[in-house]
């Protein structure tokens, strides 16, 4: 997926793969960027490009209250 705020290209072909039950840690400084990823991942923002697949569904191509089901039953993050 890709992500552009303006003209800037803040992720470019990010491509990430989890297993149901498995943790993942997304760590660095304040203003790294942390958050544009989470808010792609649990369907909070649309990519401008490419797609999010969330246990065999396109989140991208469905609508908010569908997003919404997917977000709180199979998405979930502690900050």
């Amino acid at each position: 997926m890709t992500q552009r705020f303006g003209a800037r290209a803040i992720l470019k072909h990010l491509s990430l793969e989890r297993c149901a039950g498995e943790c993942m840690a997304l760590v660095g400084e304040s203003g790294a960027g942390k958050s544009t990823p989470l808010n792609l991942i649990t369907d909070l923002e649309l990519p401008d490009a490419g797609r999010i697949h969330i246990d065999g569904t396109d989140s991208t191509r469905v609508d908010e209250d569908s997003r919404t089901r997917l977000r709180r039953t199979k998405v979930g993050f502690v900050f």
